[in-house]
């Protein structure tokens, strides 16, 4: 019984197998974490490319037309498909939702919800205001002169991260929400209303 700490303390290859045990888990919960990292950081990059460039399509528009499915190509729906091509592969309308707000200063009262369209999840709210007529919420710096009006994109997802990273999101179950806004001003028309 005397000699096993002797023994024990010259067969080191146990141990070392250990180490290497516990690196290389190390080292794979670093790398899964990572990958995670950056789908988030692409999956924010998508969302906000999303409402940029849909924001721009809608301004190049004289006239909007109510319609989510494209027939004319001057509905609103253009502007959601345009949006869900920009973010693929995430999809939008499942974990998601695109809200375009077009909003209008008349001179009196301040800026107003002048319409607004939605696609996606209803769980989602804009940020913007949504009972039409309503004062709108405009971000901090931004106003809309008398007379004039703006379109603004609003995109959300949900992000899922994966079991071993979602400590790192703040392990919400049910994801991180990523969130990105839009505004661009009419080109060709104040887009005010939507046509019939």
């Amino acid at each position: 019984m005397g000699h096993l700490p002797g023994r024990l303390a010259r067969n080191r290859s146990g141990l070392v197998t250990i180490e290497v045990a516990g690196i290389a888990l190390a080292f794979v919960l670093l790398l899964v974490a990572a990958v995670d990292f950056s789908q988030h950081v692409s999956a924010v990059g998508k969302i906000a490319r999303a409402a940029s460039e849909t924001a721009k399509i809608a301004t190049q528009f004289k006239r909007l037309r109510q319609g989510m499915t494209v027939q004319r190509g001057d509905e609103v729906g253009v502007l959601f498909e345009a949006a869900r091509q920009v973010a693929q592969p995430l999809d939008i309308d499942k974990v998601g939702a695109v809200i375009v707000t077009s909003v209008a200063n008349s001179g009196s009262g301040g800026s107003k919800v002048a319409w607004q369209q939605r696609s996606g999840s209803s769980s989602w709210t804009s940020r913007i205001g949504s009972a039409v007529g309503g004062a709108a919420t405009l971000p901090t710096a931004f106003s809309i002169r008398s007379g004039d009006s703006a379109v603004f994109v609003e995109v959300f997802h949900t992000y899922q991260p994966t079991v071993l990273s979602g400590s790192l999101f703040g392990g919400d179950p049910s994801g991180v929400p990523v969130y990105s806004q839009a505004v661009s001003r009419p080109r060709f028309g104040d887009l005010t209303k939507l046509d019939p």
